[in-house]
C-alpha cells in the first residue's frame, strides 16, 4: 500500500521508518544515500528521509511495477472549415 506524503516548508517527504517494513527494506537496498534528506524541524534533525516524487516513481516501478496512473491520451480532432473557392478542407490538429 502506498503511503501518503508529509509536507515540511514545502518539502514533500516520507520517513522510510514510517513505511511498512517490506517497502522500508526494499528501499534501503534500492536507493543510494545520497537520495535520503535531512529535514530540520522544531530544532531536531529528521532524517531518513527521501523526497515524495522519488518514493512515487520507486513505487511503480520497482514495488509495484505497472501501477502508474493512467494518463489520458490526446485524440487528434478534425475540423472541416471553408476556404475562399467553397472547398472543404479537413484540418488536422495535434496537441
Amino acid at each position: 500500500m502506498k503511503i501518503d506524503s508529509k509536507i515540511f516548508k514545502g518539502i514533500q517527504y516520507v520517513e522510510v521508518n514510517q513505511l511498512p517494513s517490506e517497502q522500508s527494506n526494499s528501499i534501503l537496498k534500492t536507493f543510494d544515500e545520497d537520495a535520503f534528506i535531512k529535514i530540520l524541524m522544531d530544532g531536531k534533525i529528521l532524517s531518513g528521509c527521501i523526497q515524495y516524487k522519488d518514493y512515487e516513481a520507486w513505487y511503480h516501478t520497482v514495488y509495484c511495477p505497472g501501477t502508474q496512473p493512467p494518463v489520458e491520451k490526446t485524440t487528434k480532432v478534425k475540423h472541416t472549415v471553408k476556404v475562399e473557392a467553397d472547398i472543404p478542407v479537413a484540418v488536422q490538429e495535434n496537441e
